[in-house]
């Protein structure tokens, strides 16, 4: 297999300033990171709701809690 499929799963290695870098392994790491800042924004915005979600209905909010929603 001599041809531009050849070593397709390999990694891509960059030189930069004379080191070498995976470029794979940087992009993983990357991936990672956001999806770890992902979830924890999701994981905020369930304890969020389930805040709201205790809070009698109407419950006025402060500045550091929301209130309950408005209606059923």
């Amino acid at each position: 297999m001599d041809g531009p499929q050849a070593g397709a799963d390999a990694a891509v290695v960059i030189t930069l300033g004379g080191q070498h870098h995976k470029a794979s392994h940087d992009q993983w790491a990357l991936t990672r990171r956001r999806q770890a800042a992902h979830i924890h924004s999701l994981e905020a915005g369930i304890a969020v709701i389930g805040h709201r979600l205790s809070q009698p209905i109407g419950a006025k909010g402060s500045k550091k809690a929301p209130g309950g929603y408005r209606n059923k």
